[in-house]
């Protein structure tokens, strides 16, 4: 906006002597200055987006004032362009990169375009020029058609950055839930187990591969030997599933379709609930339902609670975890008691990773 302000400014005396009606002129640079302050008005990050509806109704007004501008030197105007009007139409498709695609900004460009070629058609019934016809009408034209065709080429280029920040974003999304779901797995499914993993196979494998023992691989064997002997002792005193609830319900063994990574987050939810003892997050019961249908199998926890928003608050953390694994991951705060149904064994969860 100041760009085109101290345009307007500089221009204008320069050209006053060939200003035929200083009144036209007057309205024009107001109407520019007016739809200028709209722009910025609209363009604020807090607010509405400029959408393309938005934007013509700032273009009209550039136009008018072009148009007003030009209108202001009919009869007087000696010199091939010197006024502001068209140099402020192509500065305003500039102002367009940021909110519309490429094809809306060629098609103002094409009106722009229209509207210089018609101005300078009107200017040639003025005064006879020295200029050929030509150079008149390339030099009106001019700085519609550069400043659109770079406005275009830029909104194409910024829309291409961030489709492809987008993706990049989306498979950071993709990488970290991957991350998240191998640490459940290798943590709260298999205790220390699924760490073992990344001693134990490699160093299985490196004897297999040379066939024979290095200096400190008996006593390696013997430390990973005792690690996993421990931590299957641990993985077997944290009971079943059943065992960590009040109250459960599995009459069609639905259960055993749960794989390791949904027991993992269910586990790590009923844990969580009773991580401080009975009642620490004012939970009085838990009770888990498991049932079996054609489409597949279903599941509900209920943490029966007086204040279950609460609970609900406190477990948030647990509940996405819960539907990363499970499909049609319901959460429901009742007055007593909150709802946490899931869906498994339907064909759609992801494959487990051994």
């Amino acid at each position: 906006m100041s760009l085109v302000l101290s345009l307007v400014l500089s221009i204008t005396p320069s050209g006053i002597e060939q200003t035929e009606q200083p009144w036209l002129n007057v309205g024009g640079m107001l109407l520019l200055t007016g739809s200028y302050v709209m722009l910025v008005v609209w363009a604020d990050p807090v607010g509405a987006p400029v959408t393309s509806s938005r934007f013509a109704i700032f273009f009209l007004g550039v136009s008018v004032s072009a148009i007003l501008n030009a209108a202001s030197q009919i009869g007087s105007n000696v010199a091939v362009r010197d006024d502001w009007g068209l140099t402020c139409l192509g500065l305003s498709l500039v102002a367009a990169a940021p909110y519309l695609a490429s094809v809306h900004i060629l098609r103002l460009t094409a009106l722009a375009l229209t509207v210089a070629f018609g101005l300078a058609l009107v200017q040639l019934a003025g005064p006879s020029f020295d200029i050929p016809f030509g150079i008149h009408i390339l030099t009106a034209v001019t700085p519609s058609l550069a400043m659109g065709l770079g406005a275009a080429a830029y909104a194409r280029s910024l829309l291409a950055s961030l489709q492809a920040a987008a993706s990049e974003g989306a498979e950071a999304r993709l990488r970290h839930d991957a991350h998240l779901r191998r640490r459940l797995s290798e943590t709260d499914a298999m205790g220390e187990l699924g760490a073992l993993r990344r001693d134990v196979v490699p160093f299985l494998l490196r004897l297999d591969r040379t066939g024979e023992l290095a200096p400190g691989d008996e006593l390696r064997a013997a430390v990973l030997a005792s690690e996993l002997r421990r931590a299957i002792v641990e993985r077997l005193e944290r009971g079943s599933l059943a065992a960590s609830v009040d109250s459960y319900s599995d009459e069609d063994s639905a259960g055993a379709r749960l794989t390791e990574r949904q027991r993992a987050s269910l586990r790590a939810l009923i844990t969580a609930a009773t991580a401080t003892g009975p009642g620490a997050r004012g939970i009085h019961r838990l009770s888990l339902t498991l049932t079996r249908s054609k489409a597949g199998a279903t599941g509900v926890l209920e943490l029966a609670s007086d204040d279950a928003e609460a609970v609900a608050s406190s477990l948030a953390p647990f509940t996405r975890v819960m539907r990363m694994e499970f499909s049609d991951t319901e959460v429901d705060s009742g007055p007593e008691a909150l709802l946490i149904t899931f869906g498994f064994d339907s064909g759609r969860e992801k494959a487990v990773v051994s």
